[in-house]
């Protein structure tokens, strides 16, 4: 993310939280020890009283990828990535249901103390998104809608037209998200 992109969505970070609210990292962030948190993924806040909120991260963990918490069964949109602690820390909120093609599936969730500010919406996100559709991809090709692909063909289509371009990892991810989150399969509608 070029340091203009940054600052600006940094200065639309919500600068005061409420137990409820939704917030939304802009860039990779830490919810303390417990997990590494993707892009615009859903945070609620449990607890705003302290400097950093406490918030509960919602989703599913694959059987054989325990590591990761992903938006849905079978839809394979990365929210955190958690560490050993996080593993141990996770509420597990159901049992391992296996989807259509036979992959292990259950709902977990986790809460910790947010590190880094956050949005308390996805738009500005989606905008800095829609920007590097512009500056990047229409370079080359006629604008793809984001719902043309399902949510798991994504990332391998935008990281192999990504690798002609100069956008950087971090730009690159929220883009890819960016499709994901508007897939045309997606589960969780905005």
């Amino acid at each position: 993310m070029d340091d203009n992109a940054a600052h600006e969505l940094e200065s639309q970070a919500a600068t005061s939280v409420t137990n409820g609210a939704h917030i939304y990292p802009f860039k990779t962030s830490r919810i303390g020890e417990l997990a590494t948190v993707n892009p615009g993924t859903d945070l609620t806040v449990v607890d705003a009283s302290g400097k950093q909120p406490i918030v509960l991260l919602q989703g599913y963990q694959m059987q054989g990828s325990e590591n990761t918490l992903y938006l849905a069964a079978g839809q394979r949109l990365a929210l955190a990535t958690l560490s050993e602690e996080g593993i141990k820390a996770l509420t597990v909120n159901g049992e391992w249901q296996a989807d259509e093609y036979g992959n292990q599936w259950r709902q977990a969730s986790l809460q910790g103390a947010l590190t880094d500010p956050a949005l308390a919406d996805r738009k500005p996100l989606w905008q800095y998104a829609e920007k590097l559709d512009d500056t990047y991809c229409a370079g080359c090709h006629a604008p793809i809608a984001a719902d043309h692909y399902t949510v798991n063909a994504w990332p391998s289509i935008a990281k192999g037209m990504g690798a002609r371009t100069s956008m950087s990892e971090n730009e690159l991810d929220i883009l890819t998200r960016y499709f994901q989150y508007n897939a045309k399969d997606i589960t969780e509608k905005q």
